[in-house]
């Protein structure tokens, strides 16, 4: 009788300790996957019914937390943003003929290249890529 109580027990508590061992492996995988690595410098491309600009970004990365440099032909301005999980999400500000222009691009991060959107304060869209400047040696 006690070996088929012990056998029972055991079974009982198996349930329990598959769960607690998935959480544990689960949360110790999650813990070493490092952020998506942004920081650097990038050719953009982005392409609205206006017509096709070429822009360049600089981004300095602190965790998820985004900073840096925007410039396109109407100059160049901060930029400040996010990325997690591979998803990537800046926002400039453009000064056009004396008005100041809100610019969002939101999108996602696969290696060394970005795409996504882009919408302009004055409701206009569009699409971007990007592909991450190599140094010339």
């Amino acid at each position: 009788m006690d070996l088929a109580r012990s056998q029972l027990m055991v079974m009982k508590k198996q349930p329990a300790m598959t769960i607690c061992l998935f959480i544990l492996l689960r949360t110790a995988a999650s813990a070493v996957v490092p952020a998506t690595e942004v920081a650097g410098a990038w050719d953009l491309k982005v392409v609205t019914g206006g017509g096709t600009a070429t822009p360049s970004i600089v981004l300095r990365q602190q965790g998820e937390k985004l900073t840096g440099t925007y410039k396109g032909r109407m100059g160049e301005v901060p930029l400040e943003g996010m990325i997690k999980d591979g998803e990537i999400r800046f926002s400039v500000t453009l000064k056009f003929q004396d008005r100041e222009i809100a610019v969002r691009y939101s999108g996602k991060v696969e290696g060394e290249t970005m795409s996504g959107n882009v919408q302009f304060q004055n409701s206009a869209t569009g699409k971007w890529t990007a592909h991450r400047k190599t140094e010339s040696k």
